[in-house]
């Protein structure tokens, strides 16, 4: 079980207990806050509590004060799969996190607004979370709307078609410092990629290069166009580990 607890003036924190556990953790308030004596503020004893095994501060950007938990996500979206989403009510409603955890310990935590639409940018306001019939996370703002938290599209973008010279993909809307993958081919048509658990439509897909996206779930990949696609016209699609774009046709002038 994953337990958003929230604090008091410092930290806010998320703990864990597992299924086999008989009960009767003492989580320490309000002896300690987070992982920190709180009262008295040194020599509380803390070895005798069981502490968060992830926790923030109040201090900085954006601005926190109170988690919102949050559920351990089961629904359609393959990577969010087994990560507990959750938020603040001071950050607003436009940051909701997913984190991941591991041998005892946090793993990644990131942001998904950026990655996900149904997910405004308003600060403030975020008072709950649910779960609908088909597993998928809803939250609700103190303003009284319901939205769902949906996966948006990966898209791919380019600078110049231009043979002879190096045009600049972007794709976009990538799970953050995931492995993202540039695939090309001439025929339309499924195809499996195994390794990544991806159905493509393209028949003939024959990748272009993979690099990983940044924090924000964004990467480039500079591809040399030969100067004999002058006038030809290939089809363009971009994959993660469980999930592809949109198809692209692309025609070099």
């Amino acid at each position: 079980m994953w337990i958003g607890d929230v604090g008091h003036f410092k930290y806010e924190e998320i703990d864990f207990q597992p299924a086999n556990s008989p009960g009767g953790e003492n989580y320490g308030w309000h002896r300690v806050e987070g992982a920190h004596c709180f009262d008295p503020p040194d020599s509380c004893g803390i070895e005798d509590y069981t502490l968060p095994f992830y926790e923030y501060t109040h201090t900085g950007r954006p601005l926190r004060c109170a988690i919102i938990g949050g559920y351990v996500y089961h629904g359609s979206i393959p990577g969010l799969q087994n990560r507990y989403i959750y938020g603040d009510f001071c950050s607003g409603h436009g940051r909701i996190y997913a984190l991941s955890r591991a041998e005892g310990r946090a793993m990644d935590n990131y942001q998904l607004s950026a990655e996900f639409v149904g997910v405004p940018t308003d600060p403030g306001g975020l008072t709950s979370f649910g779960v609908d019939g088909n597993g998928e996370l809803l939250f609700s703002v103190y303003t009284g709307e319901v939205y769902r938290i949906i996966r948006k599209d990966i898209s791919i973008e380019w600078d110049q078609l231009v043979p002879g010279e190096t045009t600049q993909f972007t794709m976009r809307g990538l799970y953050p410092t995931s492995a993202a993958f540039l695939f090309w081919g001439v025929r339309e048509g499924l195809s499996y990629v195994p390794d990544l658990s991806v159905q493509l439509n393209i028949a003939d897909e024959r990748l272009i290069d993979s690099a990983k996206s940044d924090s924000t779930g964004t990467v480039t990949i500079p591809v040399a166009i030969p100067e004999t696609a002058e006038g030809k016209s290939i089809l363009l699609q971009a994959a993660e580990p469980g999930d592809a774009s949109p198809l692209y046709r692309l025609t070099f002038p």
